[in-house]
């Protein structure tokens, strides 16, 4: 009876093995059913397509978009947004359950000298497939200065798309000539 419930479990511990490889090699982020030991690193190009900007703020506020380095951690995302001038301007987190993710980011930014408190609230949410997702991206702009002039609270909806990327296909393209000129925030 001992060798059949030993062999038992031999057997399992194989399964469960052969399982994990295989879904490594077919791209999987994680091995199925196994819970990540530590935190997943994975890095994304991502592309926005903005469909309504009523306030024209698109530019200002940056929807997701760019090369996004993701670390999961069980369910749980964190997210940052590279830029070319400063080494991360935007925080997302988020979750992960099966293939559906979200994220989320509330942040301040200055439109100029006068409108230099705009409240973005960015709700993200998502499909995620082995090494892509699909998503739409839904912000609020608010003003609570008040000093931004007529049309707030304003919405920028968009929908975007992302490919894992390594090397040099996270390479982002940058006219760093305006760097000294932009202020990095402190995440």
């Amino acid at each position: 009876m001992r060798r059949n419930v030993a062999g038992i479990a031999v057997a399992i511990v194989f399964m469960s093995a052969f399982d994990l490889i295989s879904c490594q090699e077919s791209g999987g982020a994680l091995g199925k059913g196994i819970p990540p030991v530590g935190p997943v690193k994975t890095k994304w190009r991502v592309t926005l397509n903005v469909d309504s900007d009523p306030c024209g703020l698109a530019g200002i506020v940056k929807p997701i978009g760019s090369i996004v380095d993701m670390v999961q951690t069980g369910p749980d995302l964190d997210a940052l947004r590279e830029d070319c001038c400063c080494a991360f301007d935007t925080r997302y987190t988020g979750s992960l359950q099966g293939s559906s993710m979200t994220l989320t980011s509330v942040r301040a930014i200055g439109r100029d000298t006068t409108c230099n408190n705009m409240r973005v609230e960015e709700n993200d949410v998502a499909t995620l497939r082995d090494n892509s997702f699909t998503g739409d991206a839904s912000l609020i702009v608010s003003d609570p200065d008040g000093t931004c002039g007529a049309g707030f609270p304003c919405q920028v909806h968009g929908s975007f798309q992302g490919t894992r990327c390594q090397g040099e296909e996270c390479a982002l393209m940058c006219l760093n000539v305006f760097c000294p000129l932009v202020p990095c925030s402190s995440l």
